[in-house]
């Protein structure tokens, strides 16, 4: 058996291998993106929970239902936001 032979042999054994630490790679990273946006949405919904809040407890002396309203839009804004950053390009 030549050098070129035993690198066939190999590359058949290996393949699935390889084959399926893409597919495990992939996965990893779809889940790292989603956490990523679960992140940044948890964020814009603190920030829109901090300024309802603040807008309610300086306005009109009501902080929490301020604050869970705020935390809404908050979230609406993100998503908006992310909806304009991940379009395709026109």
């Amino acid at each position: 058996m030549d050098k070129s032979q035993a690198d066939v042999v190999a590359q058949a054994i290996l393949e699935p291998s390889l084959k399926e630490q893409a597919e495990v790679r992939q996965l990893r990273e779809r889940r790292a993106q989603r956490a990523a946006a679960h992140r940044r949405q948890t964020l814009y919904f603190v920030v829109g929970y901090v300024a309802g809040a603040a807008i309610g407890y300086f306005g009109f002396g009501r902080v929490a239902m301020y604050g869970v309203a705020g935390g809404f839009v908050g979230l609406l804004a993100g998503a908006l936001i992310a909806r304009l950053v991940n379009r395709p390009a026109a």
